[in-house]
């Protein structure tokens, strides 16, 4: 067989049809030895200067079936010698094992707790991005039919129904998120002054681009003070209120339920209490069953009201 060479793109190397790699310098690279030694890569290889100006390694076997057989120069090759003579880079002792081809990424749609779509994506990873979650969770999401962040996912354009019928029975929260679709809501100034009203999240979410309305639930169920920069309810009243924020405190109790003292702080509590913040924090997680000389600490929950009031009028707009 007549020996041919052809030129690798982009990088000025030349290689033959017998497995001769000539350097742009005319430099032959590939030489037959005599004395092979073992080595732990049957396959032979040379390091080519390539386009970037750094050093590459390549099998000579896939530049062989690159230039000539028209094989992707890619890893996923596997070549395979007919005469299993590593050593033999001829054309016609060259075989192609299999291409190891990956899949395309599948696109990703998302849609709200109605049905309705919102984006869509190029790929999982794509998607977790732009909406800020864990991949694992928008495949989840995907292949489930789960929720997250209060949308639903799927690898199809066309919304499923049956996704409403399965989410019912998912839990409590999954259920509370659906009831609260078509509430309406009203969105106040912090000065007290009614603005608009909204007749579901879902507007909320759409007028203003909102992507997480569980601030704005907080609000509602008087967690924090505003969400956004406004203050959200979802009726209209007439009485003055205060903002309230759910807080907690520590509390040392001793073996009949009577407080002995409080804080606000974990530094003032270790204080107060005389007692290690490792130790409290087992009180607080349930690590610890038995007293710790003979008292207690738990964790109370309260509403704390602000100084400023909100106004919320009931006249027509």
């Amino acid at each position: 067989m007549d020996e041919v060479y052809k030129e690798l793109a982009e990088t000025g190397y030349k290689v033959s049809n017998c497995g001769n790699v000539v350097s742009p310098s005319g430099r032959v690279l590939t030489r037959p030895r005599t004395n092979p030694k073992p080595r732990r890569n049957k396959d032979l290889c040379a390091s080519l200067l390539v386009a970037d100006g750094k050093w590459r390694s390549f099998r000579i076997a896939r530049l062989v079936l690159h230039l000539f057989g028209d094989v992707p120069l890619t890893k996923r090759v596997t070549v395979a010698y007919r005469d299993n003579n590593p050593d033999n880079l001829h054309l016609d002792n060259l075989d192609t094992v299999r291409v190891h081809t990956s899949k395309p990424p599948k696109a990703v749609y998302e849609f709200d707790l109605s049905g309705k779509p919102l984006a869509s994506y190029d790929s999982v990873y794509r998607c977790a991005k732009e909406v800020g979650a864990e991949i694992m969770a928008i495949s989840t999401a995907c292949r489930k039919g789960t929720l997250c962040r209060n949308r639903l996912y799927q690898f199809t354009p066309e919304f499923n129904p049956a996704l409403l019928t399965q989410l019912q029975g998912k839990g409590k929260a999954v259920r509370s998120a659906l009831d609260e679709l078509g509430k309406t809501i009203h969105q106040y100034a912090l000065s007290g002054d009614h603005l608009r009203s909204f007749g579901s999240i879902m507007t909320v979410q759409a007028v203003l681009g909102i992507t997480d309305p569980s601030h704005i639930y907080k609000v509602i169920r008087g967690e924090r003070a505003n969400a956004f920069g406004f203050i959200w309810a979802e009726e209209r009243r007439d009485n003055i209120i205060r903002h309230k924020r759910m807080k907690f405190r520590y509390v040392l109790q001793d073996l009949d339920g009577t407080v002995l003292a409080t804080a606000d702080k974990l530094s003032e509590a270790e204080v107060l209490f005389k007692m290690n913040r490792s130790v409290i924090y087992e009180f607080l997680n349930g690590t610890r069953t038995k007293y710790y000389r003979n008292v207690k600490v738990v964790k109370e929950h309260f509403h704390k009201f602000d100084e400023v009031g909100m106004f919320m009028s009931d006249e027509p707009e």
